[in-house]
């Protein structure tokens, strides 16, 4: 089950909203329920996870997750994995600071989160040292964080 929304922000970006179930070969670990992504191509975005337990739906709780790519990774080997996470050119810009001299770009925190289910489930409750690196963290900050600085980016150039 997949379910998205976009939404057109003022300087002509776009909001991208999804929430989605398990995923058949790639059941959510432990006690997560459910999943999500929200993101502007080329500012931040991360994912969502719904927490709990199956027999009592209503006493769940949703979490944003925040990834990064492992600072001992660099070069081509670093650009490999924002690719697998399905970034776009844009928004490995940004990832990488590249563009961190812009006045809407400073003091921005730099995450990013998974457009697939697939491995957003494969990731998150994976015990070893991964090439990823997830971290929880508080829902109305992130989200909060992903609309003010889609907001503050520079007009779309179509």
């Amino acid at each position: 089950m997949r379910a998205a929304r976009e939404y057109n922000l003022s300087n002509g970006r776009t909001l991208h909203c999804e929430i989605f179930g398990s995923v058949p070969g790639h059941p959510p670990r432990g006690r997560v329920l459910g999943g999500g992504y929200i993101g502007v191509d080329g500012g931040l975005s991360a994912n969502l996870v719904l927490t709990g337990q199956p027999e009592d739906i209503a006493s769940a709780h949703w979490s944003a997750v925040e990834l990064t790519v492992m600072a001992l990774i660099f070069g081509e080997a670093r650009l490999k994995l924002y690719r697998e996470a399905g970034l776009s050119d844009a928004t490995i810009r940004y990832a990488e600071f590249m563009n961190g001299n812009e006045p809407w770009r400073r003091d921005s925190p730099s995450y990013f989160g998974f457009r697939s289910p697939d491995l957003l489930f494969e990731h998150f409750g994976f015990t070893g040292m991964g090439v990823y690196q997830l971290q929880t963290a508080d829902l109305d900050r992130v989200f909060n964080e992903v609309i003010t600085l889609g907001i503050r980016m520079p007009r779309r150039k179509d």
